[in-house]
Protein backbone atom coordinates (compact mmCIF):
# COMPACT_ATOMS: atom_id res chain seq x y z
CA UNK A 1 0.00 0.00 0.00
CA UNK A 2 1.09 2.99 -1.16
CA UNK A 3 1.32 5.77 1.85
CA UNK A 4 0.77 8.55 0.03
CA UNK A 5 -2.89 7.05 -1.53
CA UNK A 6 -4.98 6.56 1.85
CA UNK A 7 -8.25 7.04 0.01
CA UNK A 8 -8.54 3.04 -0.51
CA UNK A 9 -9.32 2.98 3.31
CA UNK A 10 -12.33 5.64 3.44
CA UNK A 11 -15.23 3.75 1.68
CA UNK A 12 -16.98 6.95 0.36
CA UNK A 13 -16.16 10.47 -0.37
CA UNK A 14 -16.47 13.46 2.27
CA UNK A 15 -20.17 14.28 0.18
CA UNK A 16 -21.49 10.90 0.36
CA UNK A 17 -20.90 11.00 3.64
CA UNK A 18 -22.47 14.20 4.14
CA UNK A 19 -25.68 13.39 1.75
CA UNK A 20 -25.80 10.20 4.22
CA UNK A 21 -26.20 12.31 7.35
CA UNK A 22 -27.99 14.86 5.91
CA UNK A 23 -30.89 12.01 5.08
CA UNK A 24 -30.50 10.51 8.15
CA UNK A 25 -30.95 13.87 9.46
CA UNK A 26 -33.88 14.64 7.33
CA UNK A 27 -35.31 11.08 8.38
CA UNK A 28 -35.33 11.92 11.92
CA UNK A 29 -36.56 15.47 11.71
CA UNK A 30 -39.72 13.99 9.86
CA UNK A 31 -40.33 11.85 12.43
CA UNK A 32 -39.80 13.88 15.43
CA UNK A 33 -42.33 16.11 13.22
CA UNK A 34 -44.61 13.10 12.47
CA UNK A 35 -44.66 12.29 16.75
CA UNK A 36 -45.44 15.91 17.44
CA UNK A 37 -48.05 16.15 14.87
CA UNK A 38 -49.49 12.66 16.36
CA UNK A 39 -49.24 13.72 19.94
CA UNK A 40 -51.02 17.43 19.27
CA UNK A 41 -53.95 15.35 17.86
CA UNK A 42 -53.61 13.09 21.08
CA UNK A 43 -53.98 16.11 22.94
CA UNK A 44 -56.58 17.64 20.72
CA UNK A 45 -58.74 14.52 21.35
CA UNK A 46 -58.38 15.02 25.08
CA UNK A 47 -59.02 18.01 25.41
CA UNK A 48 -62.66 17.52 23.46
CA UNK A 49 -63.58 14.43 25.64
CA UNK A 50 -62.63 16.49 28.54
CA UNK A 51 -64.84 19.24 27.45
CA UNK A 52 -67.53 17.20 26.64
CA UNK A 53 -67.38 15.73 30.08
CA UNK A 54 -67.30 19.20 31.64
CA UNK A 55 -70.42 20.39 29.44
CA UNK A 56 -72.32 17.31 30.77
CA UNK A 57 -71.65 18.19 34.00
CA UNK A 58 -72.76 21.68 34.19
CA UNK A 59 -75.68 20.55 32.33
CA UNK A 60 -76.17 18.57 34.73
CA UNK A 61 -75.68 20.63 38.01
CA UNK A 62 -77.73 23.33 36.36
CA UNK A 63 -80.82 20.98 35.67
CA UNK A 64 -80.56 19.88 39.17
CA UNK A 65 -80.01 23.74 40.86
CA UNK A 66 -83.26 24.77 38.90
CA UNK A 67 -85.11 21.84 39.95
CA UNK A 68 -84.04 22.77 43.65
CA UNK A 69 -84.77 26.10 43.28
CA UNK A 70 -88.06 25.34 42.01
CA UNK A 71 -88.57 23.34 44.83
CA UNK A 72 -86.95 26.09 47.64
CA UNK A 73 -89.45 28.49 45.72
CA UNK A 74 -92.63 25.88 46.43
CA UNK A 75 -91.73 24.82 49.91
CA UNK A 76 -91.38 28.98 50.66
CA UNK A 77 -94.67 29.84 49.19
CA UNK A 78 -96.48 26.93 51.31
CA UNK A 79 -94.77 27.84 54.69
CA UNK A 80 -95.68 31.32 53.93
CA UNK A 81 -99.09 30.22 53.60
CA UNK A 82 -98.84 28.07 56.64
CA UNK A 83 -97.58 31.03 58.80
CA UNK A 84 -100.71 33.40 57.49
CA UNK A 85 -102.85 30.39 58.92
CA UNK A 86 -100.92 30.25 62.38
CA UNK A 87 -101.59 34.12 62.28
CA UNK A 88 -104.54 33.96 61.47
CA UNK A 89 -105.55 31.32 64.30
CA UNK A 90 -103.58 33.03 66.88
CA UNK A 91 -105.50 36.48 65.96
CA UNK A 92 -108.73 34.60 66.81
CA UNK A 93 -107.45 32.62 69.82
CA UNK A 94 -106.50 36.26 71.16
CA UNK A 95 -110.17 37.25 70.37
CA UNK A 96 -111.25 34.90 71.98
CA UNK A 97 -109.17 35.27 75.05
CA UNK A 98 -109.46 38.69 75.37
CA UNK A 99 -113.57 38.22 75.22
CA UNK A 100 -113.59 35.48 78.00
CA UNK A 101 -111.07 37.92 80.32
CA UNK A 102 -113.63 40.51 79.82
CA UNK A 103 -116.53 38.18 80.75
CA UNK A 104 -114.40 37.00 84.02
CA UNK A 105 -113.55 40.38 84.72
CA UNK A 106 -116.90 41.63 84.89
CA UNK A 107 -118.38 38.32 87.07
CA UNK A 108 -115.45 39.21 89.71
CA UNK A 109 -116.50 42.78 89.76
CA UNK A 110 -120.51 41.98 90.36
CA UNK A 111 -119.29 39.22 92.50
CA UNK A 112 -117.00 42.00 94.53
CA UNK A 113 -120.49 44.43 94.29
CA UNK A 114 -122.70 42.17 95.45
CA UNK A 115 -120.52 41.52 98.66
CA UNK A 116 -120.56 45.21 98.59
CA UNK A 117 -124.25 45.33 98.59
CA UNK A 118 -124.61 42.51 101.62
CA UNK A 119 -121.75 44.45 103.63
CA UNK A 120 -123.41 47.60 103.20
CA UNK A 121 -127.19 45.59 103.82
CA UNK A 122 -126.18 44.46 107.46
Amino acid sequence: MDPIDATSTIPMTAWEQAAIVALFAVVFIALIGLLLKWFSRQQSSWQGFMKEQNDSWQNSVEAQNESWQKWLADQNARECASMDKVTEALDKLSGKIDAHDNRVEERINGAVESLRARKAAK
